[in-house]
């Protein structure tokens, strides 16, 4: 199973995957440090393999970065933050996303 997670902050919610037994995860986080997250996960040795982009989901065009990357996932997360921005109001943000 590939996992694309949305708004990946960390990637601390990615550990989560590791008894899931997916092949590969894809985080997708609007900070600039993701490039430090990249680093940091790449040191870890995980039993899948994973890539990360700067992006925000909620006003960039996810679709055609995955396509353009060649990047499929058969299952796409965005766990809390999704409840956030409909709590706060961001209706349109949810919409997007």
């Amino acid at each position: 199973m590939k996992v694309c997670d949305l708004y990946c902050g960390s990637g601390a919610d990615a550990e989560k995957w590791d008894g899931a037994q997916i092949s590969h995860y894809v985080g997708i986080d609007v900070s600039s440090r993701i490039n430090e997250v990249r680093e940091a996960w790449e040191s870890q040795r995980k039993s899948f393999t994973s890539e990360f982009f700067e992006a925000d989901p909620c006003t960039d065009n996810l679709e055609a970065l995955l396509q353009e990357k060649d990047i499929q996932a058969d299952l796409v997360c965005c766990l809390q933050h999704l409840q956030v921005f409909c709590v706060l109001g961001f209706d349109s943000s949810c919409e997007q996303i």
